[in-house]
């Protein structure tokens, strides 16, 4: 029988949390990502990924990892809303100076 409370692993809960996190987090090479960041082998990284099963040793370090990857894409997050800010804004500038042309247009055609 699996032990759930066994060195190494989280309550299942945990584990589905874990997994979730360390995929949103880090994306595509979770696993490679994990190995590198954690200095830890292939079979352990995969374990944490795909299982979530993270070693005590690893979980300080594994936390720090998925803070550093969050504020990385919300750094990217950041500079995509403000380009797309600055995308809206010139059409919004576009679609007014289209509309003035037009106004002028009709006003001299009127006159």
């Amino acid at each position: 029988m699996h032990n759930s409370n066994s060195a190494g692993n989280l309550p299942p809960r945990k584990n589905m949390l874990t997994r979730i996190a360390i995929a949103t987090a880090l994306g595509r090479n979770a696993a490679k990502q994990v190995e590198r960041g954690l200095n830890c082998s292939r079979s352990q990284a995969h374990r944490m990924v795909w299982h979530g099963q993270v070693p005590s040793k690893f979980r300080a370090a594994l936390i720090g990892l998925l803070e550093e990857a969050i504020q990385r894409q919300q750094m990217r997050l950041r500079d995509i809303d403000e380009q797309l800010r600055g995308i809206a804004h010139e059409e919004m500038l576009a679609r007014a100076e289209a509309r003035r042309s037009r106004m002028d247009d009709q006003n001299s055609t009127e006159t």
